[in-house]
């Protein structure tokens, strides 16, 4: 029997174990950090660079530094940093030149930067390279907080003058508040900074009650967004009175109230064309209910049948029209028509067409017939001409 003595050391085989020794990285992530500011190294603090606040919030328009350090870095390498807003890329950083680290440098650093940033949630995916490619060696994430879009002002005018290069710029020009009737108007609103994808809507108002409205289609901005952007609704021959446009915007979370325009129209409720005597008239629904005149004359024989042709535009009211008939001199007959309702857009045209359909009875002589409309305004019937023609 062995007795083992203190002190003795016990050689007895027990098994055998195997293992494996690694090889060390390439290099080691310390950290990676956001700031504004950041220090840099120098030899009197050993290189070390670092991060002057860090955070992962920050305004609109600060200068984002993004902080990448690394240690007991082994191999030559370079850097390279993907830069991600809301998920869609926005720029590729680097890459680097060719850090040549000899027989290995304690540290090293990487800070791509955004300049004048812009709101948005970001995410910064950096590699490094050390001679097998790129391989994402750490991401980090930071939001910009700020205003989405900046209101610029509106302007009502006669006029949208544009693109104006460089820079795609639009003007609003002939800017005033009164309009004459049968003018077009046009609302623009102008942007600025729109930083997501957006859409403009106007509601608009005549005299205090709603008329129409009008929404765009999605503006897509693209990662960087869009430096300006215009909206301008537009009014076609608007009818008189009191106008009232609002504007609204949607960014993602509904309309949202901007501004509101006044304007006005003055009421010019009708514009006369011309009135003469014809053989016949031709129009309808094929011509868009223009009528002409045809065989324009200002003589006809006894048994012809007369037609007086009266064409009116832009007509903004409802109205009625009347004939009063006159034979060398001597009143003969009236005719009066209903009201013409013309509705919320009022019509491009009106004609009117009186007619002497037995010429011979009451016989030949000199003609007139005295045309009037009544746009409903309280002065009642307008004279508008006194087309003559002779009856042989």
């Amino acid at each position: 029997m062995y007795i083992q003595e203190e002190g003795d050391v016990d050689f007895a085989f027990r098994g055998e174990k195997t293992f494996a020794v690694r090889p060390a990285p390439d290099y080691i992530v310390d950290s990676v950090v956001s700031c504004t500011q950041k220090i840099n190294g120098t030899a009197s603090n050993n290189w070390v660079f670092s991060c002057v606040n860090p955070r992962t919030t920050f305004n609109t328009g600060d200068h984002v530094i993004t902080l990448l350090g690394l240690k007991n870095i082994r191999k030559n390498h370079r850097y390279r940093a993907t830069i991600y807003r809301n998920g869609m890329v926005i720029r590729t950083d680097g890459p680097t030149p060719w850090n040549n680290v000899g027989t290995g440098w304690p540290r090293g650093y990487y800070w791509p930067t955004m300049w004048h940033s812009i709101p948005g949630e970001y995410l910064v995916n950096m590699e490094v390279d050390t001679g097998t490619g790129f391989k994402t060696a750490q991401s980090h994430s930071f939001s910009v907080t700020g205003p989405l879009y900046t209101f610029a002002g509106a302007d009502v005018c006669s006029r949208i003058v544009g693109p104006i290069q460089p820079g795609w710029y639009y003007n609003c020009e002939g800017s005033k508040t009164t309009f004459a009737y049968g003018q077009t108007v046009y609302v623009m609103a102008g942007f600025q900074n729109l930083y997501v994808d957006h859409r403009y809507k106007s509601v608009n108002y005549l005299n205090g009650r709603y008329q129409w409205e009008w929404a765009t289609p999605w503006n897509r901005v693209g990662a960087w967004g869009w430096p300006r952007g215009y909206f301008w609704p537009t009014f076609t021959r608007p009818r008189s009175g009191n106008w009232t446009s609002k504007i609204y915007i949607d960014t993602g979370e509904g309309f949202q109230f901007v501004t509101e325009k006044r304007f006005t129209v003055e009421p010019a409720s009708f514009e006369f064309m011309r009135a003469q005597a014809c053989h016949d008239v031709s129009g309808g629904e094929n011509t868009g209910w223009v009528f002409s005149c045809v065989g324009p004359s200002t003589t006809f024989n006894r048994g012809d049948v007369v037609h007086v042709l009266a064409g009116f535009r832009n007509l903004s009211r409802d109205h009625r029209f009347m004939a009063a008939a006159w034979k060398d001199n001597r009143f003969q007959w009236n005719y009066q028509t209903d009201w013409n309702r013309v509705g919320e857009w009022g019509w491009d045209y009106a004609f009117f067409f009186p007619t002497l359909w037995d010429s011979d009875s009451p016989g030949p002589g000199t003609w007139r017939f005295d045309i009037s409309i009544d746009v409903g305004d309280g002065q009642g019937f307008r004279l508008v001409a006194r087309p003559m023609f002779v009856v042989r």
